[in-house]
């Protein structure tokens, strides 16, 4: 048999593909091409399930948003416009690209926690990192805050993890600071 460790990295090996599973599904009800699901289009929205990608989208939506979705989510009749009305609230919240990242995100844990991602190391200089990172946190209408990156310098590292790394951590940033702040790196 498998030794307690190794229990323990399988499960959460299959934690994180079953969340990316279950995040990608949400997507699919709302997004899905029925050709290619087997379901009716915006049929989770019919069904009002409180899904991530709702949470999301009623997180940043605007008070107008917000009472559309309230409105809609949930309704057994809701139509194809109905169905175009949220999806357009969860693409302009941004919600559908961070619920995206999401599963990214946890098949990148996946693939690390199970030895399956290799780190290609290489010189990297640091404030293009940081920019990249801060490009992609901004790649949708984020509050007026104030950024600036404070020193030089290269690191041995992947260049690729720095940056996810480092946007997750602006994400969090970005999230806690008031619209008048600032971020320094």
């Amino acid at each position: 048999g498998l030794d307690a460790p190794g229990v323990q990295a399988l499960s959460r090996y299959g934690l994180d593909l079953g969340r990316a599973f279950q995040l990608r599904d949400d997507l699919l009800g709302v997004f899905g091409d029925p050709e290619q699901t087997g379901k009716p289009a915006g049929d989770d929205l019919r069904e009002g399930k409180r899904t991530v990608l709702v949470a999301k989208a009623l997180e940043t939506a605007s008070p107008a948003q917000a009472g559309l979705v309230r409105s809609l989510l949930g309704d057994p009749g809701l139509d194809a416009h109905g169905v175009e009305a949220l999806r357009d609230v969860i693409v302009s919240t941004g919600a559908l690209e961070a619920t995206e990242q999401l599963v990214d995100d946890l098949l990148d844990l996946s693939r690390l926690e199970s030895g399956g991602w290799t780190a290609s190391l290489e010189s990297v200089w640091v404030p293009d990192v940081v920019q990249e990172a801060w490009d992609l946190v901004t790649s949708r209408e984020v509050p007026k805050i104030a950024f600036d990156v404070r020193g030089e310098g290269a690191v041995q590292g992947d260049r690729q993890g720095l940056v996810h790394i480092l946007r997750n951590l602006l994400e969090n940033a970005v999230r806690h600071t008031p619209a008048s702040g600032r971020v320094h790196v």
